[in-house]
C-alpha cells in the first residue's frame, strides 16, 4: 500500500508517506511499531483498511493501538463509508470521507493539528528543563516535573513510561538514602 500527501502552509511542508506491505500475518502492534519508526507527524487510516490490504483487522483497530501507544498522535480516518465508520469507530470525530484530501479545511485542519502537538511537546520539554535547573524546587515544582515527565514519556511511548504513582513517591529519594548508607559502609570497611 503507497500513498502520499503533501501538505503545505507558508512556513512548513510535511508530507505523510505510507509504504508498507500488509497482509494476513500482519500484526499490529509490530506494524504501530514500524509507523512510529519513521517518524512521522500523522498517521491516515482507511476505516476498511483489511479490505484493500488482505490484513487481519480494519483501520479502527490500528487506530486504536496507535492512541494506546501515542495517546494525543495526529491520526484520522479516511474512508468512502464515512456514515458506517461515525457508527462504528470510538473516536467519531476523526473520520473524513475519502475526497477530504483535496479539500483545503481538511489540510488546514491536520496542519494545525500536527503543529499544536508538536508545540504541546516542545512546551513541556522547554518548561521541563527549566524547573530541572532549580536549584531548590518548591513542591508545586516537584509536582509540575512529575507531571510534565509523564506527558512527555506517554508523548514518545506510553508503553516504556514509568507509572505517576512510582514517580510521585519518594523511591529516588529514597535509593539515594540507601545508596549514601552503602557508600558510608563501605568506607568503614575500608578503614579497618
Amino acid at each position: 500500500m503507497n500513498a502520499t500527501l503533501d501538505l503545505e502552509d507558508e512556513e512548513n511542508k510535511i508530507t505523510i508517506i505510507s509504504n508498507f506491505t500488509l497482509n494476513d500475518k500482519t500484526i499490529v502492534e509490530n506494524l504501530v511499531s514500524k509507523i512510529f519508526e519513521q517518524k512521522v507527524d500523522a498517521v491516515i487510516v482507511d476505516y476498511r483498511l483489511q479490505e484493500y490490504t488482505n490484513c487481519s483487522f480494519n483501520g479502527a483497530t490500528l487506530v486504536e493501538e496507535i492512541l494506546r501507544e501515542r495517546p494525543d498522535f495526529p491520526v484520522v480516518y479516511l474512508t468512502s463509508y464515512d456514515v458506517e465508520a461515525v457508527e462504528n469507530v470510538k473516536r467519531p470525530f476523526l473520520v473524513y470521507e475519502k475526497d477530504a484530501t483535496t479539500n483545503p479545511t481538511f489540510k488546514s485542519k491536520l496542519l494545525n493539528t500536527i503543529f499544536i502537538y508538536k508545540n504541546k511537546i516542545r512546551e513541556a520539554e522547554e518548561e521541563l528543563m527549566v524547573l530541572i535547573k532549580k536549584e531548590n524546587p518548591t513542591e508545586y515544582d516537584r509536582e509540575r516535573i512529575i507531571e510534565l515527565d509523564d506527558f512527555l514519556e506517554k508523548s514518545l511511548s506510553k508503553k516504556s513510561s514509568l507509572p505517576k504513582s512510582i514517580k510521585e513517591s519518594n523511591i529516588l529519594e529514597e535509593l539515594g538514602k540507601i545508596s549514601k548508607g552503602l557508600d558510608d559502609v563501605i568506607k568503614g570497611l575500608g578503614n579497618d
